[in-house]
């Protein structure tokens, strides 16, 4: 039996900084909404041992890890330690999202696999195990073993679902640098101050509407840390906003910039406006809001694998 599932990406529609942690992690709030952009992973049961085969597709970013350190394999030893199954598991990665984006491919790819490994056997682990395996992974695995919308806090593992929006569009900007998740934390310093969006993500009692996301007024704490390490981000972003888009956004630590509209067509526009970008070695990419969210992410069943028709 074969298997396959989307793996989406995501952007942060707000990301809060509200402090350093005991354990060495910063303490944030965030919106985390998934998009329409998607790698697609494949799995299906094999004598013995875990593989992993990739096409990869982005030509942006950093190149993917294609070792035993790739996401895809490390979720695939996390849980047959939980489960010992008999036998192994080969994937196949069809790879669209550009890794060192702050758009959470390989932590999706790595959700993907966990779902896809439980479904090839049976399903022994429950919802809250696979989100305990997934925290092993990475702050925003368990995200994305629902995906849609949701509301982050601590490190990004806790959740809470929010009214999935559709038919947002987006503008995403991809400059010729790739950010360092670690690095961009690491130089996280409160006094770090940039021409940014300020106002909190919090509204009320806890209440955080899209609404505030629309209008780019979310802002997100790692910006000025990303734009202090990579001037060329910074530059790229000072271009955009006087190109007419003063409300350009970061998604996550970077370094994927992105543009939010309601209509489809006023994106198309503004890719076109920002098209002189291009000899900068920026490159664009129009998407949208990921389809109707579901509290479980099930697998489907195919007849073969791309790359092995590709053979």
């Amino acid at each position: 039996m074969i298997l396959s599932l989307p793996a989406p990406a995501k952007i942060n529609l707000g990301l809060r900084i509200l402090g350093k942690r005991a354990d060495g992690y910063h303490e944030l709030e965030s919106v985390f909404h998934s998009l329409e952009l998607k790698d697609l992973l494949y799995a299906e049961s094999i004598d013995d041992g875990l593989q992993l085969e990739m096409h990869d597709q982005t030509g942006l970013g950093m190149k993917v890890v294609r070792g035993e350190d790739n996401l895809v394999l490390r979720a695939g030893r996390i849980f047959c330690a939980a489960h010992e199954p008999a036998g192994g598991m080969r994937f196949y990665l069809d790879k669209r999202i550009p890794a060192g984006a702050g758009l959470g491919g390989g932590s999706s790819d790595a959700a993907a696999a966990l779902l896809l490994a439980n479904e090839l056997h049976g399903a022994p682990l429950d919802a809250n195990k696979l989100a305990e395996l997934a925290l092993h992974i990475g702050s925003d695995v368990p995200f994305f073993l629902s995906a849609g919308t949701q509301l982050a806090r601590g490190r990004g593992e806790v959740l809470a679902p929010m009214e999935h929006v559709q038919g947002l569009h987006f503008l995403l900007i991809f400059p010729p640098v790739a950010c360092s998740t670690g690095a961009v934390y690491k130089n996280h310093k409160p006094n770090l101050i940039a021409d940014l969006p300020s106002s909190s993500i919090r509204s009320g009692e806890g209440d955080y509407p899209l609404g505030s996301a629309l209008a780019g007024e979310l802002g997100n704490d790692l910006e000025a840390s990303a734009m202090d390490l990579y001037p060329q981000l910074a530059l790229i972003r000072r271009r955009v906003a006087t190109m007419g888009f003063p409300r350009v956004c970061m998604s996550g630590s970077g370094s994927t910039l992105f543009l939010t509209f309601n209509a489809q067509e006023s994106a198309r526009i503004a890719a076109k406006t920002l098209e002189p970008l291009s000899t900068d070695g920026v490159q664009l990419l129009l998407t949208r809001s990921a389809g109707e969210a579901s509290n479980r992410r099930i697998p489907e069943a195919v007849s073969e694998i791309p790359g092995d028709q590709q053979a």
